[in-house]
């Protein structure tokens, strides 16, 4: 039984087939288009140094020019488009190894800084606890803020202020833990 990769390649087959053909057919057109632009402007700046500037030809011989340089322009736009590919591969080839080393270097240093970074947030989660000191809804579970009244995610009171002694108490405490008041 076949692989599946072997199945999108073989239907990736015709594409990379008729793309390898349009490569090459940029390439011939790019080069050809180029040369007769190149040919062209060195004719007509020749013609341009060497008119006689006292006879009405003087522009003349800036039309080769002007027609070399976009067909200039032209090749090497399908130059460009003929070899990005392989182009694109060469860069990736030199780029990738030095990225690959600069990120190893930086991070070799904060690997064990990062480990101590993580257990320390996956404890306060556990806990239950966020670093400022802060408190757990104890509806929903969401981490809130110390001074928080009210969850951010539920929307339920955090806690319940005492009206006696104005200390503040569990959500579901039925006395105050400062002064024993009652709530109803």
């Amino acid at each position: 039984m076949p692989k599946e990769g072997s199945k999108m390649e073989e239907k990736a087959k015709p594409y990379l087939e008729s793309n390898r053909k349009t490569k090459k057919v940029l390439i011939i057109a790019g080069s050809i288009v180029l040369g007769i632009g190149l040919l062209l402007t060195f004719i007509g700046l020749i013609g341009f140094v060497f008119s006689p500037f006292g006879n009405g030809f003087f522009f003349a011989p800036m039309i080769p020019m002007i027609v070399g340089v976009f067909l200039d322009f032209v090749g090497g736009a399908l130059l460009m488009f003929g070899l990005i590919g392989p182009a694109s591969r060469y860069l990736a080839s030199q780029a990738a190894p030095v990225q690959k080393d600069a990120a190893n270097y930086l991070l070799d240093g904060t690997r064990d800084e990062t480990a101590k970074t993580v257990a320390a947030v996956t404890k306060s989660l556990k806990e239950g606890l966020v670093e400022d000191g802060g408190q757990k809804c104890p509806h929903c579970g969401f981490l809130e803020t110390k001074d928080a009244t009210f969850c951010s995610k539920c929307g339920k009171p955090l806690g319940r202020v005492c009206p006696e002694c104005g200390k503040k108490n569990e959500a579901d405490a039925s006395f105050c833990s400062s002064c024993g008041h009652h709530f109803e």
